[in-house]
């Protein structure tokens, strides 16, 4: 989902940030909060690495034993 910055603005300016300070902030938030999301449901690259492994057809099998 794209981030919307002039939404969370108004949630910062009791702080007295400038507009970049706002900005880099929400997307640090933002990027957090995304991260929590991703790995909450399965998403995140390190989920999918060890997805992608379980449909390996060597795994789990001696490799020894398939050289010889």
């Amino acid at each position: 989902m794209p981030l919307d910055i002039d939404k969370y603005r108004p949630h910062f300016k009791a702080y007295g940030l400038t507009d970049e300070q706002e900005k880099s902030l929400i997307e640090a938030l933002y990027a957090v909060a995304e991260t929590f999301a991703d790995l909450a449901f399965g998403l995140h690259p390190s989920q999918q690495i060890d997805a992608a492994n379980d449909n390996d057809s060597v795994r789990g099998s001696n490799v020894v034993q398939l050289f010889r």
